[in-house]
């Protein structure tokens, strides 16, 4: 009777460690985020389409513009350099 009830309580505790370790091994996903650019008169502006919002920063260090999301971003940013290349570049 004894076994049996450790063996439970060990089932339990075993079942429960599983559960924690695979929430804590959730992946993160990026957003899928729409790119679009333009130019206009004297400027270029380049808009991000999230699904819902998302806290950034922007910051200049040395000679380029630096943006940093608060959630991985999936997005094909080709199109939009290419239709600013005048000023900017992917890297």
């Amino acid at each position: 009777m004894l076994a049996g009830r450790a063996n439970i309580a060990r089932t339990r505790i075993a079942v429960i460690a599983l559960c924690a370790l695979a929430a804590w091994m959730v992946p993160v996903y990026a957003d899928p985020v729409k790119v679009r650019a333009a130019i206009h008169d004297g400027y270029g502006r380049l808009v991000f389409n999230w699904p819902r919002p998302v806290p950034y920063t922007a910051a200049i260090e040395g000679n380029q513009l630096v943006l940093r999301f608060g959630r991985p971003i999936e997005a094909d940013v080709g199109p939009a350099v290419r239709a600013l290349r005048a000023y900017i570049s992917a890297g």
